[in-house]
């Protein structure tokens, strides 16, 4: 295996292993100690100052549980007052959610909170979610008055109940209540991000680490969003608008990676229409979001006005990915694990998104604040999902490589001499005849091979092959390319000649060859040798080259025979 693979594994396992890890501390270390909370839900007068109009309205006796606006718009205007209990915690802080809205807080006609007026007037997003902020210590039986200046269109639909807790346990009692969506958004954040850090790194070293990243953005952008959702931001920071930053960006983004982690499969498959449907998408939610940011960050729309057109668009690349993955379990039956997940997430999307439906527009589902969305864990399970889809799949191609690999030493080596076979010296006479460049070819055969195992047996006859093979390895380099073309047949193919000097090569080899024979006096080395150079031959291409060498290789070989009184070496067989 790989070394960026076993990493990657390696990775993967510890990820998950702390990913574990922060869900059990999280839920066992939050605090389950209980204070007294007071919550502001009934008895309120509020008073709604169209802001296009002069009309007004005004309710009376509202219970912010129950109650529900219409058609909020960009300057609307809402006061609410009521008064505080009789009794109050000790050192009493007040909780509430923030909606797009410029927010101010008065208790017994004195300001104790003011928020987003600032931004509001630069033209930037004025952000939603939870405050935390004191009142004095006698605010019992005082009045109080909020007031609220919609920033954006559709707002919000209603006024999230005001809590009143000990300021000691006011944070930490809200956040035990989130203790599973904090455990999985910390998990998808942390898993996320050291995903994507550490295969960025090694991105470059190898391309097919690109979905290993898909994974890593895709588990980063859900786990912020969830965690900016379930406004656990404040355990970081109390800014709003950077919280809906992070909110809104993370959730619009987690289509891309999401989408680019089949498009391996896609290419493979090489279906033009599917192709084209695919990165037809994929191009059109790229740009759909830099177009987002540029909108928001210019001040002419604002995250918040895309928010329903992006839940239609993440559930209609949840179905397509489904589609996707279907294709490729029905196919070859890939990403069985996927499946499952996609269902998980599907069915928890589609809940979510018709209970978000409901709380908006009617009153079925409750208010806002008692909504919850499961969409992180869904998602959560689906990058859990997706990580051992993954692993699979490399453990797969593993397998598959170091198969190939093997059947590639099989054809290319030779098992004897570890020498390139025939079939390798023919690929690379094609490479040298597609080049323009200089080349030379060495053909080498073996005399006396014959004779030798007659009269000594194969095994020595094998020795002699592999004594003069572990030569030709000593005296060539890489530069060159030493195959073993069958039987007693070597070569050696020099692709490239400019300031080769074969000559030198050649008397090198005869002396390694005599030095070797001084060690064994049973079986002796002897051999015939030709060369031809590219240059020699009139439009030269390897077929001739080598038959050129090959020639001049037999002219030897006859004169080696004759010398020593065996006939020609035709008629002699040896």
């Amino acid at each position: 295996m790989k070394r960026w693979r076993t990493a990657a594994l390696h990775i993967i396992l510890f990820i998950l292993a702390v990913a574990g890890f922060l869900i059990v501390y999280v839920r066992a270390g939050l605090t389950r100690e209980k204070s007294d909370k007071v919550e502001l839900s009934k008895g309120w007068k509020i008073k709604v100052n169209y802001g296009a109009s002069i009309h007004s309205s005004t309710f009376e006796d509202v219970n912010l549980d129950e109650f529900r606006f219409e058609g909020v718009e960009r300057g609307d205007w809402f006061v609410l007052t009521s008064t505080l209990p009789d009794v109050l915690p000790e050192n009493p802080t007040m909780m509430i959610r923030v909606p797009y809205s410029v927010t101010t807080v008065y208790v017994g006609g004195e300001e104790v909170f003011s928020y987003g007026r600032e931004d509001y007037e630069k033209g930037l997003l004025v952000g939603a979610g939870v405050k935390f902020f004191p009142i004095p210590d006698d605010s019992a039986g005082k009045s109080v008055k909020i007031t609220l200046f919609a920033t954006e269109e559709q707002a919000f639909s209603n006024i999230n109940t005001p809590i009143i807790r000990d300021e000691t346990h006011a944070v930490s009692e809200f956040l035990q209540e989130l203790q599973l969506p904090c455990s999985v958004a910390l998990s998808l954040i942390t898993a996320g991000l050291a995903i994507a850090l550490v295969t960025f790194c090694m991105y470059f070293r190898s391309f097919s680490i690109e979905r290993l990243f898909c994974i890593g953005v895709f588990s980063l952008c859900i786990g912020s969003w969830s965690f900016c959702s379930y406004n656990l931001n404040i355990l970081i920071t109390d800014n709003l608008r950077l919280k809906s930053y992070l909110e809104f960006a993370g959730l619009y983004l987690s289509t891309i990676p999401l989408l680019l982690y089949f498009r391996e499969d896609v290419e493979k498959r090489a279906r033009k229409w599917e192709t084209r449907t695919y990165f037809t998408v994929l191009l059109i939610l790229i740009q759909m979001f830099i177009i987002t940011m540029i909108l928001n960050f210019t001040g002419t729309f604002h995250f918040p006005r895309f928010f329903t057109v992006y839940l239609f668009i993440l559930l209609f690349v949840v179905l397509y990915t489904a589609v996707l993955i279907w294709r490729d379990f029905r196919g070859e039956h890939k990403h069985r694990l996927l499946v499952w997940g996609v269902v998980v997430l599907l069915a928890i999307g589609l809940r979510d998104i018709l209970g978000y439906a409901l709380v908006w527009y009617t009153d079925i589902a409750g208010t806002q604040s008692s909504f919850h969305t499961y969409t992180a864990a869904g998602a959560f399970v689906f990058v859990v999902t997706l990580m051992a889809d993954f692993i699979i799949e490399v453990r797969q191609k593993t397998y598959i490589e170091a198969e190939n690999k093997l059947l590639m030493r099989i054809a290319y080596n030779d098992v004897l001499t570890g020498l390139s076979t025939r079939r390798r010296c023919e690929e690379l006479f094609k490479e040298i005849d597609a080049g323009n460049k200089e080349f030379a070819i060495v053909q080498f055969d073996l005399n006396n091979l014959k004779r030798v195992n007659d009269a000594l047996g194969h095994e020595k006859g094998d020795e002699m092959i592999t004594r003069f093979a572990d030569a030709l390895k000593k005296v060539f380099s890489q530069q060159e390319v030493i195959g073993r073309m069958g039987g007693d047949e070597f070569i050696v193919i020099v692709p490239d000649t400019r300031g080769y000097k074969l000559d030198l090569n050649i008397t090198k080899l005869e002396t390694a060859v005599n030095k070797d024979n001084s060690k064994h006096e049973d079986v002796q080395v002897s051999y015939s040798c030709g060369y031809c150079y590219s240059e020699e031959i009139d439009e030269p291409t390897t077929a001739k080259v080598y038959a050129e060498a090959d020639r001049r290789m037999y002219e030897q070989k006859e004169k080696f025979y004759r010398e020593r009184g065996y006939g020609r070496r035709k008629n002699d067989n040896a």
